[in-house]
């Protein structure tokens, strides 16, 4: 008899998607400068370095989760999203250790990216990538953690902070001021 029943997601199997994704990634990254041209190389760099810095956001939200016993239950792999915190379901410091988890994997990445490329280990287009998730990220993130952490209902937290328009208007407000700061690296170093 077979069993026609999808397998529940679990944290091993979202970690063997993960490193299924690292694993092309790194590929990608070793081949990017042997076989594209230089514009080119930097836009998928800059696209690895912000898959890299998502997942590692994603996974932090997890481990801060769990940090505090909130209910965190697995999505199906082919989701962006790893797992589905209820709000509703959990208190204020549930949300909070969730919320900081997902700041510190970013920023783990984020700033490990920045030191492989001072030391003259990685592309360029990978310290962009990094920078550009973390300063956006932190504008999303930062407000919603701040208001919370002063006694604000995570839930209407979340729902205004994380709308799909305050993330796009956050994400350009934080992108224009650090595409001006690059662009004039680039001319003055």
């Amino acid at each position: 008899m077979v069993n026609t029943a999808a397998k529940r997601p679990s944290a091993i199997g979202w970690l063997v998607r993960d490193l299924l994704i690292f694993a092309v990634l790194a590929s990608l990254l070793n081949a990017a400068g042997q076989w594209l041209p230089a514009a080119l190389n930097h836009i998928v760099v800059f696209v690895i370095a912000y898959v890299l810095c998502y997942i590692t956001h994603e996974w932090g939200h997890w481990v801060g989760g769990r940090m505090r016993a909130a209910d965190q239950p697995f999505l199906a792999y082919k989701q962006p999203l790893m797992t589905r915190f209820d709000i509703a379901a959990h208190t204020s410091r549930q949300f909070l250790s969730m919320s900081w988890g997902g700041v510190l994997g970013y920023l783990l990445a984020g700033l490990s990216m920045l030191v492989l490329y001072f030391a003259n280990l990685a592309p360029g287009g990978l310290a962009v990538g990094a920078l550009a998730f973390m300063s956006q990220s932190l504008a999303v993130d930062l407000p919603q953690i701040v208001a919370v952490s002063r006694g604000a209902d995570p839930l209407q937290t979340n729902q205004s902070g994380a709308a799909t328009s305050v993330i796009l208007r956050r994400t350009w407000q934080t992108w224009l001021p650090l595409s001006a700061l690059l662009i004039a690296w680039h001319f003055w170093s």
